[in-house]
Parts: C-alpha cells; sequence; structure tokens
C-alpha cells in the first residue's frame, strides 16, 4: 500500500496572479447564486475575476444575508474546463469549514453555457452541483447559479514551473487538477496525478533518477521502477474501499526526461511520455509527447 508522505496540491493553487488586478470590480456584473436553496444575487457578496496565463480566476464573497457568510472560488481553463471549485463557510466565531466537489467532473459539478470572449474579457456560464466537506462528508452544500463577468482583466502572464498534466487530443483527455507524492519504497517517489474526468495518471521514478542523465526509460506492465501507472475511477465497482473503485489498465511506452533544475530548494523535472493503454490485451488509448512537470519535496 503506497503511504502518502510529502505533498498534496491543488495545481490552481501554484498559479501567481498580480495581487493588484486579481479582484477587479465591475457593476454590471451578473451574478445569481443559490446555496442550499438561499438566493445570493449582486448585492449580496462582493466578487472578482482575473484571467491569467490561460486561467480565468473567480472569487465571491458573502456580506452576510441571511447570517450566512461564504467565499466561493472557482478556476477554469479558457475552453471552460473547471480546475478548482472551493465554498468556505465562514461563522460568527471566525470558524472556517470547507466545502469541496468529490470530482470535478460532469457527474460531480454541472457546468452549461460557459463562453469566454477574450477579446472583450468576458465570461459567463450556469452551474450546478453538490458540495462536501472533507472532514465530515455528511456536511454538504447544493449550489446552482448563472454568473457573468465583463471586462474582468487579464494578468501579464508569468509561467511558473508547477506540477501538472496537460494533454487533449480526440483519442484521450487528461486535465490535472491535483497532485500527490508519495514514497511507495525508500528508494523511488510516486506522483499520482488526479484529472477532471475521473481517472489517474500515476509517474513513478527511481529516487536517483534526479542523479542520472536526462534520457529516455522504457517501461511495461511489469516494470517496477520509472513507469507510468493509469486508472479510471468507476462508483459502480461494489465496494466501501476508495482506492479499490480504481480500475488499474496495462501500459507500455518509455518516459523522456528533457529537462531538470533545482528552485526554491526543490529538485524539479520536465519531460514527455509516449505510451499504449491496454484494458487486459485491447488497445484502448495511445498516447503520444504528453508532457509531464513534476517536483520533489525532499
Amino acid at each position: 500500500m503506497k503511504k502518502t508522505l510529502l505533498i498534496i496540491l491543488s495545481i490552481v493553487s501554484l498559479i501567481s496572479c498580480d495581487n493588484d488586478s486579481a479582484a477587479i470590480e465591475n457593476e454590471t456584473k451578473d451574478l445569481e447564486i443559490f446555496v442550499d436553496g438561499t438566493f445570493y444575487k449582486n448585492m449580496s457578496f462582493q466578487s472578482g475575476a482575473n484571467e491569467n496565463c490561460g486561467y480565468i480566476n473567480l472569487n465571491m464573497y458573502s456580506l452576510g444575508a441571511d447570517d450566512f457568510i461564504f467565499d466561493m472560488q472557482m478556476t477554469f481553463l479558457n475552453n471552460g474546463e473547471l480546475l478548482n471549485l472551493s465554498l468556505t463557510q465562514i461563522t460568527e466565531d471566525g470558524t472556517r469549514i470547507n466545502f469541496n466537489p468529490p470530482y470535478l467532473n460532469e457527474s460531480a459539478i454541472r457546468i452549461d453555457n460557459f463562453v469566454y470572449d477574450e477579446a472583450n474579457e468576458v465570461v459567463s456560464f450556469d452551474f450546478g452541483g453538490k458540495l462536501y466537506n472533507p472532514q465530515d462528508n455528511t456536511l454538504t452544500k447544493s449550489i446552482s447559479g448563472t454568473l457573468k463577468y465583463p471586462n474582468f482583466g487579464s494578468d501579464k502572464c508569468e509561467p511558473q514551473f508547477v506540477p501538472q498534466i496537460t494533454y487533449d487530443t480526440d483519442e484521450f483527455k487528461f486535465i490535472a487538477n491535483r497532485v500527490t507524492q508519495n514514497r511507495p519504497t525508500g528508494s523511488s517517489y510516486s506522483f499520482d496525478f488526479y484529472s477532471t474526468s475521473e481517472s489517474r495518471i500515476t509517474i513513478t521514478l527511481d529516487e536517483n533518477v534526479w542523479d542520472l542523465p536526462s534520457q529516455a526509460y522504457s517501461f511495461d506492465q511489469s516494470s517496477i521502477a520509472n513507469y507510468v501507472q493509469y486508472d479510471e475511477y468507476f462508483e459502480t465497482i461494489p465496494t466501501t474501499n476508495e482506492e479499490e473503485k480504481w480500475f488499474s489498465y496495462g501500459t507500455e511506452g518509455e518516459i523522456l526526461i528533457e529537462e531538470k533544475v533545482i528552485e526554491g530548494g526543490r529538485d524539479k523535472l520536465r519531460g514527455t511520455i509516449n505510451m499504449k493503454i491496454f484494458n487486459n490485451t485491447e488497445l484502448k488509448y495511445t498516447v503520444e509527447r504528453m508532457g509531464f512537470n513534476i517536483w520533489k519535496d525532499s
């Protein structure tokens, strides 16, 4: 069994933005939000929006209607892919209670009629879903609404080296929104990337890969080091063990290490993956030059 040792990161939390423009206010914005059936409109909360390096960041902070104060944040790719959604309830004594969707996919969160007009700096969409407290899943919030932000502005893009996999073709799509770093053995590191479509890619590397020349590492279904694993989540699998609901596919291919740097005390690595994904002996997907970034915390 893997032991989660070091980090759990929301990828979008690692994207920096210019604080001067991160919360541009606009009186003509059209915001309608329902939280557990209570209606909130423009005058019920403060809000702001910006675009940074292809990410659209939205923030809404309620002003205490019906004694319920909350802060809701959403992050999209500019193609409408939802990367982050969180709602934090703030109680009278200042306690913050967090709510998140179990997964960022259509079965958990509905995003309809998404429009991003880059030229006119307008984003609009409808949404709905159910959020859960990560410590106590009996605590829930049902949300829905319509958001429209005109003239929300963009920040100067300063790309950051963050853990990420983004790959989208007609055959295979994987947009990571969360990554965990683990130590499955004392001599290896693994990186679990979770996608917006209930799938997971795990990259497992020898501990000394940072000391080796940049090169290609071949792997197949029998590899125990320097390999890539692909899993899909199936809610219908009859078990109460969440890990057992992940179905593992067979993989073979190569990991190409292209760049290694040390920044901010972290070992960072960039590369590409070529692989074939099998369901038993049946070829399910072919992936070519899927880029990835990872970093290792010691």
